[in-house]
């Protein structure tokens, strides 16, 4: 198969993957948030928001290598220079690996230090200690998903997007799954957590794996970080800009309306 053959195939596979994933990405919103609700209660519901709303932030740290990423790997795949494949492949991982582990330690020690139920004004109806356990849950799964989200560039960066949306749908119709058998048999904020985002943290972390076995020459060691991190800084410092923009316009204000109105009105929001 020719290269332009091949491209072309793998664009429509993306194209139709992607769709795909985001229809069953929408009916998981659509149809169980509002089993969530009925399950958590509006107490624990808006408990459930606000800390999502908070940890969002967490995303940022990743620098905006995941829009930034591809267009480098394409580049490199082009001119089928695997030295420079390595380097921005594996320099990426190791950063965003020490990244995610600090911060995940700095927001475990946060949490020691003030409360989670204060952090996010829970009500009195859900206990401190039921809030804490889902904010470690919360924690620990966010920078997991900040260490995974270099999955996607670098596919993207190799004209495989169409894995990451096959392995985007497994895990929506595992969530699916385990939400259907949960509904009615218990009710806490850090399972129904782990429910939604534990099967694509696992999946793109075993595609990780997976990546690395299919291209061998990744595995030896990376040469050129400073050149590496130069490349990528000018263009990832512009993506990390909107992504501020969008975490301020989408999570900011459930956590202002969790702390000014309570949470009913957080539920509503």
């Amino acid at each position: 198969m020719s290269n332009r053959v091949l491209r072309r195939s793998r664009m429509i596979q993306g194209f139709m993957t992607s769709a795909a994933s985001k229809a069953t990405a929408l009916v998981l919103q659509l149809l169980f948030f509002p089993f969530i609700l009925h399950a958590l209660g509006t107490d624990r519901y808006a408990a459930f928001i606000s800390i999502q709303a908070f940890l969002s932030w967490t995303g940022l740290m990743s620098f905006g290598l995941a829009p930034t990423l591809p267009r480098f790997i394409a580049g490199a795949r082009a001119t089928e220079d695997k030295e420079l494949q390595r380097d921005l492949i594996v320099w990426s991982i190791i950063l965003l690996a020490l990244v995610a582990s600090a911060l995940a330690a700095a927001l475990f020690l946060f949490g020691e230090i003030i409360p989670p139920a204060r952090i996010i004004s829970s009500s009195a109806g859900v206990t401190t200690q039921e809030v804490y356990d889902a904010y470690c849950t919360a924690v620990g799964l966010s920078c997991l998903s900040l260490f995974v989200a270099v999955q996607p560039a670098i596919r993207s960066g190799y004209q495989e997007i169409h894995r990451t949306s096959l392995l985007s749908m497994a895990a929506n119709f595992i969530a699916m799954t385990l939400l259907f058998a949960s509904v009615g048999r218990f009710a806490s904020i850090a399972i129904f957590t782990a429910i939604l985002y534990a099967p694509i943290i696992f999946l793109l972390a075993m595609d990780i794996v997976a990546l690395f076995q299919q291209r061998p020459y990744l595995l030896a060691r990376p040469t050129n970080f400073a050149q590496t991190f130069k490349a990528l800084i000018g263009h990832s410092s512009s993506a990390s800009a909107v992504q501020v923009a969008f975490l301020l316009f989408a999570y900011l204000p459930p956590l202002v309306v969790a702390h000014l109105q309570g949470p009913e009105p957080t539920a509503a929001f």
